[in-house]
């Protein structure tokens, strides 16, 4: 496929897709995309990142991509062996019955945000509804966001300084620091 194909070139001297064009570069769900938008002669072609709202790409944006795409099934069995875990610490740390089912929910994606909402087909711009910032899902609210990390520095937990591609390694860390003897038990409760 030549990579600086522009738009103009699938459009007809008549200004009708040229379909069998279309159909020589892409796979029909994206040919039927395409035919659902009428074709504009008159802009200029421009590149667009799909994934933010202003379309410029950021790497934000393209770790949240990324995190979407579809895993390997191995991996995917140990991330399932790795929740379960955690999970399973979680009913044990001393602590109040509803931060365990807290830890819980998030382990489970059982908080309702805006991923979840796109994810089951309604509608929503999923931003963060907090900072507007980044898309509002687990690792966003709980330890992304700008004012998730102002509690977390309020509490003496640095989570600013951890970059970790998952939940599951965020929570795994503050499990390790709580087993360490220099994290206070006050901060445990």
């Amino acid at each position: 496929m030549d990579l600086n194909l522009q738009v103009d070139s699938l459009i007809s001297a008549q200004g009708a897709w040229k379909i069998e064009l279309l159909k020589e570069l892409f796979v029909q769900e994206d040919i039927d995309r395409i035919l659902s938008f009428p074709p504009a002669n008159s802009l200029d072609d421009s590149w667009i990142w799909a994934y933010t709202k202003e379309g410029g790409y950021n790497v934000k944006s393209g770790n949240w991509l990324v995190l979407r795409l579809e895993v390997p099934q191995a991996h995917q069995a140990n991330s399932n062996q790795l929740v379960n875990d955690l999970k399973t610490k979680s009913w044990k740390i001393e602590t109040k019955p509803k931060i365990r089912m807290f830890l819980w929910r998030i382990l489970s994606g059982a908080l309702v945000l805006a991923e979840s909402i796109i994810a089951h087909g309604m509608q929503d711009n999923g931003l963060c509804s907090i900072c507007r910032c980044g898309v509002e899902s687990i690792k966003h609210v709980i330890f992304e966001c700008e004012v998730a990390r102002q509690v977390w520095n309020n509490a003496m937990i640095l989570v600013g300084q951890w970059n970790f591609g998952s939940v599951e390694e965020y929570i795994g860390k503050l499990y390790e620091c709580m087993n360490k003897s220099t994290f206070p038990e006050n901060r445990r409760r």
